[in-house]
């Protein structure tokens, strides 16, 4: 068992069984949803999610939302916190106001992911943070 801090929470915990190639992911994996980043940090997320993903001892990643997920639902995940942070960052650089930002469609790839409701708030939570470094 392992704590990642500051992922979807401020603490998460992961069991790893690397003998039988299981992850217990917890918060850390939405498989088809939309996760929630009001509670952590987006960027820290995505480099657990990689290194997870990168391991090869690991096929099956039990997910705290959804179904199990193999590699490919690793990778949609940490495509999505990609896309959303560059969503946010094109915005910004093209000085539009957050309430445009939050308002940009979800893209194709994600619609029908269930937790729609979060993409705004995740988008209005990504100009935040951005926007203080």
């Amino acid at each position: 068992m392992i704590e990642y801090k500051n992922g979807h929470s401020g603490s998460d915990a992961v069991l790893l069984l690397p003998k039988e190639g299981i992850v217990f992911m917890g918060d850390l994996l939405f498989v088809k949803r939309h996760p929630w980043f009001g509670d952590g940090d987006p960027q820290s997320l995505q480099i657990y999610l990689e290194k997870l993903e990168a391991n090869p001892a690991y096929r099956a990643f039990v997910s705290g939302h959804g179904p199990v997920g193999g590699k490919k639902e690793m990778t949609e995940l940490i495509n999505y916190i990609k896309d959303l942070r560059q969503l946010t960052k094109d915005g910004i650089e093209k000085s539009q106001p957050d309430s445009i930002i939050i308002k940009s469609e979800i893209p194709q790839q994600y619609k029908n992911w269930w937790y729609g409701r979060f993409y705004p708030w995740n988008l209005q939570f990504l100009c935040k943070e951005m926007k203080k470094k």
